[in-house]
């Protein structure tokens, strides 16, 4: 990762937006990965990764990513016939690092023969694109027909592996075919001759075998010894009778076994030659295989974006973050009830941290997220799921989320909280994301506020980084008119019949009081613990 070409990330962000694993189970279902992984290929699967671990920063690089996007996005007929045609590839570039490592079999020429002839015809598909980076990708998928040509030439179709043999093609090699028709033939002598040994000795019982110590014999029952010939040459004396050879018999064996290992010496020696052309186009499957690989993630990222209904973000050197409509893109595919969109704006002047009060459960920790990962698929050259986005260049997105105890390297939540809370106010920029989302939960409440409170103040004059600051310490709103850049914000709740109903919106101002005693109602508390908490409240 280049820090001067790509958002850098730190593990913490990683983890916490769960962009390559869900958080509970640290399984891929109920990432960003998972969401926007509709690869074909595993070339394909493998560089989403590597795109998603590494957003672009450069204005020019995100715009030919979204241009041909947009493209392929608004191509649904082409993009679905490119997404069919790449579900035939094979990984070529596995299969390549098989060749360059010397131990591809038979199978896998094969394997890359059939993925290399589909190359044409995505590179047709893509004749009527007008977008920089389709067009580059298209003049990487070379037509590789001669290698193709050569490999179907020579691979048995039935073929498996070096050890199984018989894997070059019939009519490939003439001298090969005559010493396997030899092989053959000799079956076919054999028989012959066990023939006319009987007639000529009149022994019924005559029968020619073979086995791997003695090579060829003829078996002679004990009841017919007397009419064995004198030219036959006993091997092998057995209960029931003799087994012998004749001259005739070992000229045959020397002619079968010898054309056998003949052969297969031959096969060894054409499959090399393969390999070794093989390696010599070694950097053309490279650059298909690159060029595959980033045409498959374009065209996963525009089906999701498509059926998901996301839009293109604008992307801006600097100045606002604006979102209209935005979504968290994981929440809203996996929740069964209707994703409550939200608006955002931050700047870096008079809206630059957003204080954002009200009762946990609400949705502030989704909202906080959902304008991270809008950010970071944006710079991954992605569309975002709101219904317009203008987002500027973001050098990094720190998140402060959640208590995870880490009892392993034995530090406390309030510790594990301070130390990520302390890297933040050391490396961001005015160019950076943060989200932070409940600080101060781990230590009392006045310790917790002022702590709180004083991270606020810092990051807001001295760090002057767009923040998101949600928060239970409802003092906090005092901030607002006191500190220049801070607003407050809040989660709209309906209060019904003693009872709360989230709405889930954020609107400005701040929440007069936390809702606790009705948010432990929600979660099942017993309501006689519940109506003494509002008695001790009072």
């Amino acid at each position: 990762v280049d820090a001067s070409k790509n958002m850098s990330l730190d593990a913490t962000a990683v983890r916490n937006l769960e962009i390559l694993k869900n958080n509970a189970e640290g399984k891929k279902y109920g990432s960003l990965l998972w969401l926007l992984d509709k690869t074909k290929t595993g070339m394909g699967a493998r560089k989403l990764v590597s795109m998603l671990s590494a957003p672009l920063l450069e204005k020019r690089e995100i715009e030919r990513r979204l241009d041909a996007v947009e493209e392929l996005y608004k191509g649904t007929v082409v993009r679905m016939g490119i997404a069919d045609m790449l579900g035939g590839v094979r990984d070529i570039e596995r299969l390549t690092g098989r060749v360059s490592n010397g131990n591809i079999q038979p199978r896998d020429c094969l394997l890359l023969a059939s993925s290399l002839t589909a190359v044409p015809n995505l590179k047709f598909q893509l004749t009527g694109f007008s977008s920089a980076l389709l067009r580059e990708i298209s003049a990487e998928l070379v037509d590789t027909a001669p290698v193709c040509k050569l490999l179907e030439s020579a691979i048995a179709p039935e073929a498996t592996t070096l050890k199984e043999g018989n894997y070059i093609r019939r009519g490939y090699n003439a001298q090969l075919d005559e010493l396997r028709a030899v092989k053959d033939d000799g079956k076919s002598l054999v028989l012959e001759l066990e023939t006319r040994e009987r007639e000529r000795t009149g022994i019924r019982t005559l029968k020619v075998g073979f086995n791997r110590v003695f090579g060829y014999y003829i078996e002679v029952s004990n009841s017919f010894k007397d009419k064995v010939p004198y030219s036959y040459v006993p091997r092998q004396t057995l209960a029931n009778g003799v087994r012998y050879t004749t001259e005739e018999l070992k000229e045959l064996e020397g002619k079968i076994l010898g054309s056998s290992d003949a052969a297969s010496r031959l096969e060894e020696h054409l499959f090399g030659e393969i390999v070794q052309m093989l390696a010599r186009n070694i950097p053309v499957f490279q650059r298909i295989a690159e060029a595959v690989a980033m045409l498959d993630c374009l065209v996963s990222l525009a089906a999701v974006a498509k059926e998901n209904k996301y839009c293109r973000p604008e992307i801006a050197e600097d100045g606002a973050l604006e979102i209209e409509e935005g979504r968290h893109p994981v929440v809203e595919a996996i929740s069964k009830e209707r994703f409550v969109p939200n608006d955002c704006t931050l700047d870096n002047d008079a809206s630059r941290t957003m204080i954002i009060t009200g009762p946990n459960m609400a949705g502030k920790s989704t909202y906080l997220r959902q304008v991270a990962l809008i950010t970071f698929m944006a710079q991954v050259g992605s569309f975002v799921p709101a219904k317009r986005a203008r987002v500027p260049l973001t050098d990094r997105i720190f998140t402060r989320i959640g208590a995870n105890d880490n009892l392993i390297l034995d530090r406390s939540t309030f510790m594990v909280e301070m130390t990520e809370v302390a890297n933040i106010l050391r490396n961001a920029t005015p160019r950076s994301l943060l989200i932070l989302d409940e600080v101060g939960r781990g230590t009392s409440t006045f310790d917790g506020l002022s702590i709180a409170w004083a991270v606020i103040e810092y990051l807001t004059q001295n760090v002057r980084a767009k923040t998101l600051f949600a928060t239970h310490f409802n003092e906090l709103t005092e901030l607002e008119g006191k500190l220049e850049g801070v607003k407050n914000y809040k989660i709209a709740v309906r209060e019904i019949a003693g009872s709360i109903v989230f709405l889930r919106k954020i609107v400005r101002g701040g929440a007069s009081r936390s809702f606790g005693v009705e948010v432990a109602a929600l979660a099942g508390v017993p309501e006689e613990v519940t109506s003494r908490a509002k008695v001790i409240l009072k």
